[in-house]
């Protein structure tokens, strides 16, 4: 597929997707076709909800992290006789 056929290929899994069948209109398909690489992105519907369950993941890590490295830091200096047993049981 070509630009006379109004396509998009999604950034994720590759696949060309007609302007039509992915309902994107005349208007957005002009942006998304004229873009510079990298500066907007687009994911077929599929990809789309992969990738929010992905950053979904990613940000409880995060969030997860964070904790860790509070508590962690708040420990610090205090004597803990099991320090390795706590360690265990965090994970």
């Amino acid at each position: 597929m070509g630009a006379e056929n109004k396509a998009i290929e999604c950034e994720i899994c590759k696949e060309w997707f007609h302007a039509g069948c992915a309902d994107i209109t005349d208007n957005e398909y002009e942006v998304l076709s004229t873009h510079k690489i990298g500066a907007i992105h687009w994911y077929c519907a599929t990809c789309n909800v992969k990738s929010v369950e992905l950053l979904c993941l990613v940000f409880g890590l995060q969030d997860r992290l964070q904790k860790s490295e509070h508590e962690i830091e708040s420990l610090k200096g205090k004597h803990i006789p099991n320090f390795h047993s706590w360690i265990r049981s965090m994970r």
